[in-house]
């Protein structure tokens, strides 16, 4: 489990319609962790911060909101 992982998955998702509708409909993290192993990632909740924390505030939000996890 990485923050490499978190980054292809989210990779994945952008180009990914159905796996951008599942994202849309989560609420918080843990719930992205089954969605991601079923596309064949290993992440976890830590990974997704770990993620967050690395990336720059802008980009942070732009992506999640991008990916509608966050509003």
């Amino acid at each position: 489990m990485s923050v490499a992982q978190v980054e292809a998955f989210l990779t994945k998702a952008e180009a990914d319609p159905v796996l951008k509708a599942q994202l849309q409909a989560v609420e918080t993290h843990a719930e992205v962790v089954p969605i991601a192993e079923a596309a064949g990632f290993a992440i976890s909740v830590d990974d997704m911060i770990r993620y967050q924390a690395s990336q720059s505030e802008l980009l942070h939000w732009s992506v999640w909101e991008q990916l509608g996890v966050i509003d």
